[in-house]
């Protein structure tokens, strides 16, 4: 329970997002990279937005699930790149669907959300993507950037695992 979490929380996937981003934009690929960066931070403000402003509701006062929402945006728009910015949502949604649903019920199971909170999470990740057009290039990403892309994000993972504690807790008390 405690790894979904952690794969889901802003901590560990800033600094792969972050790998990630800089290598497409090292390879010249400044379109993807910039659409899901924006793509996430957009995610990101709009759940920290709402946490803030329903920080004293009783029946909101977990909405939305920012791991779940930071999983559909960050994961989502990792896929979206691996397969060449051009399948459409309809290719990304058997892959960031299940992630979504393993992070919305480890969220559930660890009395963190209900159900509600991780529908909203997934909407505002969701909604990112598709405003920013992560799902749709305007040309494909080219392999050799896409397989760069992928080794930095997994290479940063030692980072992120380190990064979790501290960079999630700063991110937490920031919108919480």
């Amino acid at each position: 329970m405690e790894l979904l979490n952690t794969l889901a929380d802003v901590g560990f996937v800033a600094p792969l997002l972050a790998a990630g981003v800089l290598m497409l934009l090292a390879r010249g690929s400044a379109e993807p990279a910039l659409r899901w960066a924006t793509a996430f931070v957009l995610a990101a403000a709009v759940t920290g937005g709402l946490k803030a402003m329903l920080r004293g509701s009783a029946d909101f006062a977990h909405f939305p699930s920012g791991h779940v929402c930071v999983a559909v945006a960050f994961y989502g728009g990792l896929f979206s790149i691996l397969t060449g910015g051009r399948g459409g949502p309809w290719l990304n949604l058997p892959i960031v669907v299940p992630i979504a649903l393993l992070s919305g019920w480890s969220r559930v199971e660890t009395t963190a959300h209900s159900w509600t909170d991780v529908l909203g999470g997934f909407a505002i990740g969701a909604i990112s993507l598709a405003l920013l057009g992560c799902w749709r290039m305007s040309r494909p990403v080219d392999v050799a950037a896409r397989k760069w892309m992928l080794t930095a994000t997994v290479a940063a993972m030692p980072v992120g695992f380190a990064s979790y504690t501290w960079l999630g807790h700063s991110w937490r008390m920031l919108v919480e």
